[in-house]
């Protein structure tokens, strides 16, 4: 059988041993959305970050990152 250990995974984002969840605090999620240049591309790639980011009001500052229009 697998013992409890067995199943911790390091977590990337937050550099500790965890059961998968990635805490979502507004330097995670700022690191995060550095990787995109565009609103639909963070969303497209990072969607419970980039809701995280929406519900603590955290987008708005994100003023890189550009929405996109169709032209």
């Amino acid at each position: 059988t697998l013992s409890h250990s067995s199943n911790r995974t390091w977590c990337r984002y937050c550099g500790s041993f965890g059961g998968g969840r990635v805490k979502y605090t507004y330097d995670v999620c700022y690191e995060i959305a550095k990787r995109y240049n565009t609103l639909k591309d963070f969303y497209k790639n990072e969607q419970s970050c980039y809701n995280r980011t929406r519900q603590k009001g955290w987008l708005k500052e994100y003023k890189w990152l550009k929405k996109e229009r169709n032209v």
